[in-house]
């Protein structure tokens, strides 16, 4: 399943429902978590291979790449491809 995920406070609860496999995409601004210590160690550490960052909602709230800790950072491209490749996908507010 491809979690996408648009608040910080959104980031724990899509946790909770996750499976091992699942991806999750960082969105709005759930992307500062990937700036957060207290995220990245309690919420994300075991799910940080599977986790992306849209690229412009990072520039958009003035972040800069070096900033973000970990994570990988897609663009729209990105974005669409795991879109296409995932039959179940949930969107947290």
């Amino acid at each position: 399943m491809l979690h996408i995920i648009k608040s910080i406070d959104a980031i724990e609860a899509s946790i909770q429902f996750s499976h091992p496999d699942d991806q999750f995409i960082l969105v709005e601004d759930a992307v500062y978590g990937l700036i957060s210590q207290k995220v990245l160690i309690g919420v994300l550490k075991d799910h940080l291979d599977h986790c992306y960052a849209l690229e412009s909602d990072i520039q958009a709230r003035g972040l800069s790449f070096q900033l973000v800790l970990t994570g990988k950072v897609i663009d729209f491209n990105g974005f669409v491809f795991l879109s296409e490749n995932h039959q179940q996908i949930i969107t947290w507010e």
